[in-house]
């Protein structure tokens, strides 16, 4: 049998061999030997020579291109290796195109463009080119290829890496990302070469799980996108030590170094007071980092930490942070932070009427103070009620409020004598308390434009449906609740039956936002939000007093009449609007905010009719909770929130003074004990605590 060296067919076969190189030596000297015994049949069939070029040209006819059966072949002889090679080229192709559609991003040409913007663009692009020439000289079996993607992949890569963790401009992160795919579609497209393909099927899976531990597991190889990094980078809860060797970098670059930022708080607090965080006789002595738990793209990381106090007692907390390139955020930042005077909240000294004594912890049920653990900074204090009795506490929480909490959200009745917190309802707008303690009144979320009251007997576990609200607010005076539906105010009994109709008042349409209501404790004085503006009247409807507060119109619903409110196009909107009377009914406190610096916090007093007593201001900005009287009817306690911290401030209603009583390290929400004798003290962050009250008679 002839074998004919030189003739087109050895050319033929020569080209095979190159497309099946990926395949095992054995393989590929069958398929030689086949195609030779082929051409030696064919010749015999019709008396040629097989050495002849021309009849050589009629075989390789018959056979087809050599790029389809390439293909045949290494379909029956394990051709798994062909069709990674062409999804090797395509992903060098795709990564080619990826890196030049990247470069403007990662060289700032989109961005802040500086002297080195152009100069990072042509390496970028020339680097990218490269990776395509070596690309297409892999694919062709040309000299020269492999060098050429190996430099654009590494400086793809390294760029990629070096924008993505360390960019200061807000589109190095895309640019950086752009680039780090390019670099590895292109790696695959060098790792699918010959050498690669040749091994056998156990050393090639090796090498494939090895390659996929690296870039899961291992830094800095797992800073590269990998499909685990991804999955934890969009859900979040990936635990790591910070600083081991194996951590999933990708999946922790939303977090940055979340827990460099935790020590650095912890180190100024070393040998401090109030860190549980209220006790101010448990200095902070050790801390240790116990790892990290990733927020992914919806929640912020959170650092474990094991801290030590002074008396020998450990403490395991989470503390969220969050490291990003435009800053640091920790939920110990407040703790750090100078507890500074602020401008209109001076200090509270010996003169002030009320003083606080040192706080104590709540010997409460652990879940207790899981429930009051948050997961933001939810601006209002009256997420936590003191039962009139003062044996019990009312907790609402949200779903999207509670960080670390195993409870469902809801609203909970919670005893103070150590035992288990009560669950009453899922997820409610507002929850007071009946005058007796023994029933809760609770609004439901519903739709926009209705809300279900309900009753519950906690003596009885019995639940009853007392009426709806258009509104986001009830009254619940003596034995009954008052709400307004429609414009008109209704009133109904906590034991149940069908509401009262009382008198429909004038502008008392339903909205959005807060729908302020307060009832006179006789229940004839009905104070509430018309619009962005105050309304006084009797309980036959007759209005007494309109006060303009000067705040934008709020927005209203479809149905409902135009609002009066202040015509400046530069009025402020409106963010806190709370309503209480005093004690004896002679007189209420309103306190508004505005959403933005246009408007400053402030306290009105008004007699029962509506006449102004006093205008007060409480600190430069920041939203205001609802205001608490002590029983004597003299001194009101509220808690603010200037600079977007937390200040539990006393206002004296005859003279309009003002005092911070707030202490170093608090940082916490205030609510009086109904018989002023103590102030609950709560921070977000898990526990309670009570400080007595000393207020001048």
């Amino acid at each position: 049998m002839a074998n004919p060296h030189d003739g087109p067919f050895a050319a033929y076969l020569r080209r095979l061999d190159a497309r099946l190189r990926g395949l095992p030596d054995e393989r590929r000297s069958a398929i030689q030997r086949e195609l030779l015994a082929h051409l030696a049949d064919a010749a015999t069939e019709q008396g040629a020579d097989p050495a002849d070029p021309q009849f050589q040209r009629q075989v390789i006819t018959a056979l087809g291109p050599d790029q389809a059966l390439a293909a045949q072949f290494g379909q029956i002889h394990g051709g798994i290796a062909q069709i990674l090679r062409r999804a090797a080229f395509a992903c060098g192709l795709l990564g080619g195109l990826l890196g030049v559609l990247a470069a403007p991003f990662a060289s700032g040409l989109f961005g802040d463009a500086g002297p080195l913007t152009l100069p990072l663009l042509l390496l970028f692009l020339t680097a990218t080119g490269l990776g395509l020439a070596g690309v297409l000289r892999l694919d062709r079996q040309r000299p020269g290829g492999a060098w050429r993607v190996a430099v654009s992949v590494a400086v793809l890569l390294t760029s990629g890496l070096q924008l993505l963790y360390a960019g200061d401009s807000s589109l190095d992160p895309l640019g950086g990302m752009g680039l780090l795919l390019a670099g590895e579609l292109l790696l695959i497209a060098l790792v699918a070469t010959e050498p690669a393909l040749r091994l056998r099927r156990i050393p090639r899976a090796v090498a494939i799980g090895g390659a996929l531990l690296l870039v899961s597991f291992v830094a800095p190889f797992s800073a590269l996108p990998n499909p685990l990094g991804a999955y934890y980078l969009f859900a979040g809860g990936y635990r790591y030590a910070p600083h081991g060797l194996l951590v999933n970098r990708f999946a922790t670059l939303h977090d940055g170094d979340p827990s460099a930022l935790v020590t650095t708080r912890l180190d100024q607090l070393i040998g401090q007071t109030g860190l549980t965080p209220l006790d101010p006789h448990q200095p902070l002595i050790s801390y240790t980092v116990r790892g990290v738990v990733s927020g992914g793209l919806f929640r912020t990381p959170e650092v474990a930490v094991d801290l030590r106090f002074a008396t020998g007692e450990t403490q395991q907390v989470a503390i969220p942070a969050l490291d990003t390139s435009w800053g640091g955020l920790t939920s110990l930042d407040d703790l750090t932070t100078p507890h500074l005077p602020l401008p209109g909240l001076p200090p509270a000294d010996e003169r002030t009427p009320v003083q606080f004594g040192d706080p104590t912890a709540l010997p409460v049920h652990p879940l207790v103070a899981d429930l009051v653990r948050l997961g933001g900074e939810p601006m209002q204090a009256t997420r936590v009620r003191w039962a009139p009795n003062g044996q019990a506490l009312l907790i609402r929480t949200d779903s999207d409020l509670m960080a670390l909490a195993p409870l469902e959200p809801g609203l909970w009745v919670a005893p103070l004598d150590g035992g288990a917190p009560t669950k009453l309802a899922g997820a409610v707008i507002d929850a007071r308390w009946s005058a007796d303690s023994r029933t809760v009144v609770a609004l439901h979320w519903s739709d926009a434009r209705q809300h279900q009251i309900t009753s519950y007997d906690l003596a009885t576990g019995r639940a009853q449906i007392l009426g709806s609200t258009d509104r986001s607010g009830v009254a619940v005076v003596g034995d009954h609740v008052y709400f307004l539906d429609e414009g008109v105010l209704w009133r109904a009994a906590l034991a149940g039956g069908a509401p009262e109709r009382l008198a429909a008042l004038p502008d008392a349409d339903a909205f959005y936002g807060m729908g302020a209501l307060a009832v006179a404790p006789d229940g004839e004085r009905i104070a509430y939000r018309c619009g962005s503006d105050l309304c006084l009247t009797d309980v036959q409807g007759r209005l007494l007093t309109r006060l303009a507060l000067g705040f934008a119109a709020p927005q209203a619903l479809a149905s409902s009449t135009a609002f009066a409110a202040s015509t400046d196009p530069n009025a402020p909107s409106l963010w806190s609007f709370e309503l209480a009377w005093s004690p004896d009914g002679q007189q209420f406190a309103l306190a508004t905010a505005a959403t933005d610096l246009r408007g400053r916090p402030t306290m009105r007093i008004l007699s029962r009719d509506g006449e102004m007593r006093a205008l007060i201001g409480l600190g430069p900005d920041g939203a205001v909770d609802a205001p608490q009287w002590l029983p004597a009817g003299k001194t009101l306690i509220l808690t603010t929130y200037p600079a977007g911290g937390r200040r539990i401030v006393a206002v004296t209603a005859a003279t309009g003074t003002v005092a911070d009583l707030t202490k170093p390290h608090w940082d916490a929400f205030g609510s009086v004990r109904p018989d002023g004798g103590a102030l609950l003290l709560w921070n977000g962050r898990g526990g309670l605590w009570v400080a007595p009250v000393q207020a001048q008679a």
